[in-house]
């Protein structure tokens, strides 16, 4: 059909990068005419109706991407040569809606800098680049955020009931977006204005709800975790808090930034210096080595359990990796002195030949019999020889 064989040609002219796309499509078509290429040429699994796929090159212009987004949706956009000195990668494996296409292209604009906005002419939208996000940005004043999406610009008025604004606008501002996004201070309202793109702008909801409480004042502290991942460090912490047997868990919310590994505490000034001891005394360089431990008598699949037994769960991963090679019956362990001290320990005192009759363990490795065969033979010797003979097994 006509539509498909437009839909075709709009996928496929960014495959050929500096071909004329009028060219290639008055080509195209005399072809399709001619021998039926275009039917030979045509994708073997065309998309779903209301889906595209997106057959882009590895890198393309951004001004490309706009006027494929105008074809597909039928709308017509003003930008300047800044917008066309811009490269962006598009990855799409799978086709995807349709109505998700200028969604896709706010990303991107976002991404290098630009922001859509209605132009001054009916049915036009105009790309420009963004200096003051408040001059596009939507009033708003419900403080539900959730269901906006991520790429549109909001002015979000908050107001702050128990601390000054001016206090929540010094803790918020590191978290804004650092091209055009904005604050504006009321204080005799009491009112914090706050504009960004909506996806950050839920976030610093989420952190000034967790600020302005009622009671004594909350702080932020920022930590940056120099030893560990932030996201482990912060779930142990988490779970010590909370796990201390007849003393209240230290109430402080603890968030992970992973891009900077650090760590937002918030909570109120004893609260946090708690805290802060806390991960001061975790947040420390391992000192770990390996050893190879040779055991003959008892299984290095019983020392390596017994060591994550003995040591707290909560930690030992940190202190504590191992391999057991069973044919060898070694123990590769990488871990704290304290640990090597302790399977050390543990092979000093079961890695023995056992004094109660019948119950010892020998462990041979032959080389050129067959080990049935062996066991055969030495229970048919056991069993035609008289006294206290061990059991073979």
């Amino acid at each position: 059909s006509w539509g498909g064989l437009v839909d075709f040609m709009t996928e496929f002219r960014f495959c050929l990068q500096g071909f004329p796309f009028a060219l290639f499509a008055a080509v195209f078509l005399f072809c399709g005419g001619q021998s039926g290429l275009a039917q030979q040429n045509a994708p073997e699994a065309q998309p779903q109706e209301g889906m595209v796929k997106l057959t882009l090159p590895d890198e393309l212009e951004l001004s490309d991407f706009i006027d494929f987004v105008s074809e597909r949706l039928g709308v017509k956009f003003l930008y300047d040569e800044k917008v066309s000195n811009n490269k962006i990668s598009v990855r799409a494996p799978g086709p995807i809606p349709v109505d998700s296409l200028m969604d896709v292209l706010k990303s991107a604009l976002k991404m290098k800098g630009f922001a859509l906005v209605d132009a001054d002419v009916e049915g036009w939208m105009r790309i420009e680049q963004v200096e003051d996000l408040s001059k596009i940005a939507e009033p708003r004043f419900d403080p539900e955020i959730g269901e906006v999406v991520g790429t549109k610009v909001i002015t979000q008025t908050f107001r702050i009931k128990n601390l000054e604004p001016a206090q929540i606008e010094t803790i918020v501002k590191p978290f804004l977006t650092e091209k055009g996004a904005n604050t504006i201070v009321v204080a005799e309202q009491d009112l914090l204005i706050i504009t960004d793109y909506a996806k950050n702008l839920g976030r610093i909801a989420d952190l000034i709800a967790k600020i302005d409480q009622a009671g004594p004042e909350r702080q932020l502290e920022f930590y940056e975790v120099k030893n560990l991942p932030a996201a482990e460090l912060a779930q142990q912490i988490s779970k010590t808090l909370t796990s201390r047997a007849g003393e209240e868990a230290v109430k402080v919310d603890i968030s992970v930034d992973e891009r900077t590994n650090q760590l937002l505490i918030i909570g109120e000034p004893e609260q946090i210096k708690e805290v802060l001891q806390l991960i001061e005394a975790l947040d420390v360089k391992l000192g770990q080595r390996t050893q190879i431990y040779a055991f003959r008598y008892v299984n290095a699949e019983r020392i390596d359990r017994l060591i994550k037994n003995i040591f707290d769960p909560l930690t030992i991963s940190r202190f504590y990796q191992s391999a057991v090679d069973t044919e060898d019956n070694l123990l590769i362990a990488t871990g704290t002195e304290s640990i090597h001290e302790r399977i050390k320990w543990l092979k000093e005192q079961m890695d023995v030949e056992t004094k109660r009759p019948g119950s010892a363990l020998q462990i041979y490795k032959l080389k050129f019999a067959d080990a049935q065969e062996v066991l055969n033979t030495m229970r048919a010797i056991q069993g035609q020889s008289a006294g206290n003979r061990p059991s073979f097994q």
